[in-house]
């Protein structure tokens, strides 16, 4: 097309689209800029942005995943009620993407309502995101693919992915920090600093509402012997793959903290002491019947004893010390006993 040949109206009218389209991207890019800096964790994050997009994709879903080397994050928004049985897929698919060993644990968090709506996974649109030491991609499926392109909304998401890897990034960073600060990096439980704080706490509100809590220390049975036959790798299989069953077995308002090499501390807010001595079974149940799959392919049974101790026990029902003392004394109580027991 011959420049000259253009009037005035016409040049006015492509002046016009590109400031939109700038006024759009840039406006987009501020949202997403302000929820990812008030984000608390990578999916807040990832939760905001997709809303963010789903403003401008006329999409039945959206979803973003990250991956590191052991864990991956994975965030669904739905825009239409999709059948449970495609979600499922979708989540699958996005782990499979990030993730580059199998097995490595995914936490999934999904928005939105599912219901009966099919969707075919294989049109959706899939977007790498360049972030650093993860691997990242983003995928949505349009309702009309033919409007969407038309619409040129795919070159403004394209525009954007190097901000919104940005925003991720970010957030996945700061809470790994804040993992780092808090938990104990082999099991991912609560460390000994945090889990003493938060009983602390708990005890307080007890104290203050007067009901009951108890906790549960848990010592792994013939761990030196582990070691020492299996090697060190084999142990720290043990206490991450243990501290994992334990958590499984809790509620989810109970607290979950590595204590000390291979003991752990379970706060059970509202639990007294005759159901925090079911609990503990519970606990011993599950790690006495799930083997511990080994580095080197093998398995083996594990077992441990346990003490609890309720709050109404100890002088006063406050004093974190003198509670995990107690729960302490009981531990060595079923050690005593011959092992795999709880006491009292």
């Amino acid at each position: 097309l011959d420049p000259k040949s253009i009037g005035p109206v016409e040049v006015l009218a492509r002046v016009a689209r590109h400031l939109d389209a700038s006024l759009l991207q840039a406006t987009v890019l501020n949202t997403l800029l302000e929820k990812g800096m008030a984000a608390a964790d990578f999916h807040e994050a990832a939760r905001g942005a997709l809303e963010t997009l789903g403003q401008l994709v006329d999409a039945q879903f959206l979803a973003v995943a990250m991956a590191e080397l052991d864990a991956g994050m994975v965030q669904i928004l739905l825009q239409d009620p999709v059948r449970p049985a495609d979600v499922e897929m979708l989540s699958d698919f996005l782990s499979k993407a990030v993730c580059q060993a199998p097995g490595t644990p995914v936490e999934v968090r999904i928005g939105g309502e599912r219901g009966g709506v099919a969707v075919d996974l294989e049109r959706a649109v899939w977007l790498p995101l360049p972030v650093r030491d993860a691997t990242g991609v983003l995928t949505f499926l349009p309702r009309d693919p033919h409007e969407f392109a038309a619409a040129a909304t795919d070159e403004l998401i394209e525009a954007l992915l190097s901000h919104l890897a940005l925003v991720l990034d970010n957030a996945r960073l700061s809470q790994r920090l804040h993992e780092l600060s808090t938990t104990d990096g082999l099991t991912r439980q609560l460390n000994h600093r945090v889990i003493y704080d938060r009983l602390t706490e708990e005890l307080d509100r007890a104290r203050r509402y007067k009901y009951p809590l108890s906790v549960v220390l848990c010592d792994f049975d013939c761990f030196k012997e582990i070691n020492d036959t299996h090697g060190h790798l084999a142990g720290d299989a043990v206490l991450r793959e243990g501290a994992a069953v334990l958590r499984h077995c809790l509620r989810s308002t109970d607290l979950l903290g590595r204590y000390g090499g291979e003991e752990f501390l379970a706060v059970l807010p509202q639990v007294d002491l005759g159901a925090a001595r079911l609990a503990a079974e519970r606990l011993r149940q599950g790690l006495e019947s799930t083997p511990v799959r080994l580095p080197d392919g093998g398995k083996i049974h594990i077992t441990a004893s346990f003490g609890v101790a309720d709050r109404d026990e100890i002088s006063g029902g406050t004093g974190s010390d003198l509670l995990v003392s107690l729960a302490d004394r009981r531990l060595y109580e079923a050690k005593a006993a011959g092992r795999n027991r709880v006491r009292p």
